[in-house]
């Protein structure tokens, strides 16, 4: 009888073997994901969609990471390990230090325009001081623009702040000439919003609702 020789089998480097599979896999999984989210943020350069797809390998993102249009994320921590009450923290994507401020009406416009989700929008408007807002407004709104603004507007809970928006609309060059050309459903949903302030700004209400029916 010949005497065969036993193999050992090694489980350490198979451990590793193994473990080395799955930081890949992983590596993998990151990367793809922080792809198709620099796709759908659209990404302005190639050196922005690279880096944060190089960027992936420091956190693993999850699926309420958000990225801004500058190639940074914000990540939206586990509320119960961050607050005793279980509130969620508030992350907003459009932080001004992440983006290009606007130093006038036009770079206010552009930087609105690569802003594709509405919510983003009306994070946005919101980090403007009133004073801001005015200044921004003051020229003819971009009629290309003008419907997805009014629409933004939707989800702006303080009445101050939605009173002083549609106040500068309302103010803008040519706004008159614009709402001869909205659509019925657009100035149903201008007329909704200001009718929202008739107990903090009732002359607002009045003239808008008498220029919406013109």
């Amino acid at each position: 009888m010949s005497n065969k020789k036993k193999t050992e089998i090694n489980f350490d480097r198979i451990d590793k073997q193994v473990h080395k599979a799955v930081l890949a896999d992983e590596k993998y999984s990151r990367e793809n994901d922080a792809k198709f989210r620099a796709l759908h943020q659209k990404v302005a350069t190639y050196d922005e969609f690279k880096g944060i797809v190089e960027a992936s390998h420091l956190k693993p993102l999850d699926k309420t990471d958000k990225i801004t249009t500058s190639g940074t994320f914000q990540q939206v921590w586990n509320s119960q390990a961050s607050s005793k009450d279980g509130d969620d923290l508030e992350t907003n994507p459009l932080n001004l230090n992440l983006v290009n401020i606007p130093k006038n009406s036009s770079d206010f416009w552009k930087e609105w325009r690569n802003i594709k989700i509405s919510e983003e929008k009306t994070n946005y408007l919101l980090k403007f001081k009133d004073s801001q807002i005015r200044q921004f407004f003051k020229m003819e709104i971009p009629s290309d623009q003008l419907e997805s603004l009014i629409k933004s507007l939707s989800s702006v809970g303080e009445l101050n702040r939605l009173s002083t928006i549609i106040e500068c609309i309302q103010n803008s060059k040519r706004f008159n000439l614009a709402v001869s050309f909205m659509s019925l459903e657009l100035k149903r949903t201008l007329q909704e919003l200001t009718m929202k302030l008739e107990s903090i700004n009732p002359d607002l209400v009045t003239s808008m609702m008498k220029i919406l029916s013109l």
